[in-house]
């Protein structure tokens, strides 16, 4: 009896300071709800999340939830990216997984009790980033960026390929998006547009687009992403996107942004391009045959030394590593990058598959990285959109990366992620997502699409000093 005695003693002994401390802190042992106000260090046990910034006249604003129920999630994400601005947005645009029913989502953003303008939306590649860090979630998770400023109009369109062809298709949601944006920009050229498209039509959509445009319009963009199966490692087509009234399972969505003021933009790619290269010498649409007269394959494992055969011995996703060594073409002085892995198609034996449309004739560079490289290009990307308008004051920003570089990133490191991003944001309210593709702008050579990149716009404030 004495010696239990003692033990309680002991116990009781050892839990004292603790609970001292936990009344001292006023901390709270019960669970924390998505509204609540929490430390970044303490983010797992987040539900959700967001900021708003307001000028005498606009406002941005970023939120984001891991609620289950999407109905909720968005209701709680667009309240966190508006706060008391709700119903001022001209635009909200909503990023979501695709553990989501994007129809629920679509109900959700037009049924009207929770009023969000413009409305531009596309799935994700498992997360979202924001200032206060990455967020995903098994049952998915809702990113927001809501806006209203007085420099921008936007105008938002959409078409599925259900609907015409691809480069038809480009040109009807363009249309759609011009009209949208109403009389007030009639007949002003837009300075920039915001793309979302599903595979693997991004290259036709470009090329349409230059068509109504013309040159000079930058354009950046990013594919819709969908799930990637567990098992098997293949890519699972339940990408989607929202184009104000319109829920497109195939096709595309635009935004075309007019400004008064400066919108700033970067794109590029996080690896080194090497010396090794040879040309394509057969190709078929995004399969590359083969190089320099030999099997793309065997001259790709050649070039690095054999280690996509070892890779695939030793059971490695041999998709990932080859992720570290994409194909690089040269346009101008820019780096294209071209994720490149070994074909399945029985078909084209010693094919190498891509994400990027390549020709005959193409001269393509082997390139190389880790992930200490992808990492750091979270800020690299950020700085080179700021450093393009250095007298730019911004007010909201987006960033776009490759969900399949992220996945080279180890898990432990990801919420480095927005810390680097924010390193270039400082203070804005900002969403980043994760795309199966990206599409930017080159200088001298035009819109343009490819892999393994990121891309950063980032929106004006009019010339009234924002308020906390």
């Amino acid at each position: 009896m004495k010696r239990l005695t003692l033990v309680l003693l002991l116990l009781i002994l050892i839990a004292l300071p603790a609970l001292v401390g936990l009344l001292i802190s006023g901390r709270s042992i019960s669970p924390v709800t998505a509204s609540a106000s929490t430390a970044v260090g303490e983010q797992k046990s987040r539900v959700g999340g967001g900021q708003v910034r307001r000028s005498a006249d606009g406002f941005a604003g970023y939120g984001w939830s891991t609620l289950a129920n999407a109905q909720q999630a968005v209701a709680e994400a667009v309240s966190l990216a508006t706060g008391d601005m709700s119903g001022d947005s001209d635009i909200t645009m909503v990023f979501y997984s695709p553990q989501h029913k994007p129809e629920q989502i679509h109900e959700m953003l037009r049924d009207g009790s929770h009023p969000v303008g413009r409305v531009f939306g596309m799935s994700t590649h498992e997360g979202v980033l924001c200032a206060d860090g990455y967020h995903t979630s098994q049952t998915g998770v809702i990113g927001v960026l809501a806006m209203r400023l007085a420099a921008v109009t936007p105008g938002v369109g959409g078409a599925s390929f259900d609907e015409a062809s691809p480069p038809e298709a480009a040109k009807l949601a363009l249309r759609r998006a011009i009209t949208d944006a109403g009389q007030s920009v009639s007949g002003m050229k837009p300075a920039l547009i915001l793309l979302s498209v599903t595979l693997p039509n991004e290259e036709q959509v470009l090329a349409a687009l230059a068509e109504e445009t013309g040159p000079g319009i930058p354009l950046i963009g990013g594919t819709a992403a969908g799930s990637i199966d567990q098992i098997s490692r293949k890519k699972m087509s339940n990408w989607s996107m929202i184009a104000n009234d319109r829920l497109i399972k195939n096709g595309l969505a635009v935004v075309v942004f007019y400004s008064t003021d400066d919108i700033a933009w970067s794109y590029g790619g996080g690896f080194r391009r090497t010396s090794t290269c040879g040309v394509i010498t057969k190709c078929q649409p995004r399969l590359i045959l083969e190089i320099d007269g030999r099997p793309a394959v065997e001259v790709y494992d050649k070039w690095l030394g054999g280690r996509v055969t070892e890779a695939a011995q030793r059971g490695e996703n041999v998709i990932n590593f080859c992720t570290l060594y994409p194909l690089c073409q040269t346009l101008g002085s820019h780096n294209q990058f071209i994720r490149v892995w070994p074909s399945d198609d029985p078909s084209a034996p010693g094919s190498l598959r891509t994400g990027v449309g390549v020709q005959e004739g193409d001269t393509v560079y082997l390139s190389e990285g880790d992930w200490n490289i992808l990492l750091n290009h979270f800020a690299t990307i950020p700085q080179k959109a700021r450093d393009s308008k250095p007298n730019m004051r911004p007010m909201a920003g987006l960033f776009i990366y490759c969900g399949g570089a992220m996945e080279c990133i180890p898990k432990d490191q990801r919420q480095q992620m927005a810390t680097l991003v924010g390193h270039s944001m400082n203070d804005l309210p900002w969403m980043g997502i994760f795309t199966w593709g990206e599409q930017g702008n080159v200088p001298g050579v035009g819109n343009v699409h490819s892999s393994l990149s990121s891309c950063t716009v980032l929106f004006p404030q009019s010339s009234t000093a924002p308020q906390p």
